[in-house]
């Protein structure tokens, strides 16, 4: 499973955040600052034959902090850590290519929280 391997890397290449990698939600009264993922999409390829095992997955990962500047050097931390990572990535993953996909900086006025979601596209066999 591709999650397991996304969160395995980014926790060993990701510093100051204690394991704070949640998929899709955080939990309440987490402290920041913290990572989400998400999957947006994960279209699986195909030949005249049928299904060949690719997919082209889309993840978002968000770097969430109190302070702008923390959101934005985490959310590099992210980009470096998954950007051109070519190898497993979870039990029967093979990724061939990682690339971002562009991201953008946003607030959130009721939690008063800086966070900045990135996109990436991982391109992957499964075996």
């Amino acid at each position: 499973m591709i999650e397991a391997g996304l969160y395995t890397r980014l926790n060993t290449q990701l510093t100051g955040i204690g394991g704070r990698i949640y998929p899709k939600t955080m939990p309440q009264n987490v402290t920041l600052p913290a990572v989400t993922y998400e999957l947006i999409s994960d279209p699986r390829g195909n030949t005249h034959q049928g299904p060949d095992g690719t997919v082209e997955a889309r993840y978002q990962v968000t770097a969430w902090s109190q302070s702008y500047q923390q959101a934005k050097t985490l959310s590099l931390q992210v980009k470096n850590a998954l950007q051109g990572y070519r190898g497993p990535m979870g039990t029967g993953v093979a990724v061939a290519s990682i690339f971002a996909a562009g991201g953008r900086d946003l607030f959130d006025d009721d939690l008063r929280i800086f966070y900045v979601a990135s996109d990436f596209f991982i391109n992957y066999k499964e075996t």
